[in-house]
């Protein structure tokens, strides 16, 4: 059986892991985490580490307008790392 791993802290694209919630049907593990829009949502930690998931939904529904990922894209540029929505490393 593969190690338990914690993914607290880590951050994901605009989500931050919060804690370990229940377990799915399946036994795989879920994570509660708060994004950077203020939404908190479940999410599975195999869909947090392949990058499926990123967001609590804002930038699929277009919560998030096109001066919010702007502001965002820079703030993570200056981070040395790539907005969500990009999919790539500046």
């Amino acid at each position: 059986m593969a190690k338990f791993i914690s993914l607290v802290g880590n951050p994901f694209g605009l989500l931050t892991v919060v804690k370990q919630v229940a377990s799915t049907v399946s036994g795989a593990t879920q994570w509660q985490c708060s994004c950077e829009c203020g939404g908190v949502t479940i999410v599975r930690g195999d869909n947090l580490r392949s990058g499926k998931i990123t967001s609590c939904g804002c930038l699929k529904t277009g919560r998030k307008t096109n001066a919010e990922k702007r502001r965002i894209t820079a703030e993570h540029e200056a981070q040395g790392k790539a907005a969500p929505w990009l999919g790539h490393t500046p």
